[in-house]
């Protein structure tokens, strides 16, 4: 569901949005209390900043492997997923920018 919506976004602002929404739900549900402030705080800057906070998922993600912490490593590789489908959301939609300023 928040994959499709990033999906579906037209602008970085609506990429943003709908991924704030995931890690605002996240963080008040107490799904992500074992994350720090680097992948939690808000809001959201921009393209860099996502990919900054899909870094630290990352690593968060090969530590949570290494210690058979099931609970942990679920989380991370569903929020993992979800900040890809953003980085990835949010290239096509500077691609596309950068296309139509050129033609």
């Amino acid at each position: 569901m928040i994959t499709n919506a990033i999906r579906s976004a037209t602008s970085e602002d609506e990429v943003l949005f709908v991924l704030t929404s995931y890690v605002e739900a996240a963080r008040l549900s107490g799904r992500f209390h074992f994350l720090s402030e680097r992948v939690t705080a808000l809001p959201l800057e921009d393209a860099g900043d996502v990919s900054a906070r899909l870094s630290n998922l990352l690593f968060e993600l090969d530590l949570a492997s290494r210690s058979f912490d099931d609970y942990t490593r679920d989380v991370l590789h569903e929020a993992v997923h979800i900040f890809s489908y953003a980085v990835e959301q949010l290239h096509d939609i500077r691609h596309r920018q950068h296309s139509q300023l050129a033609a």
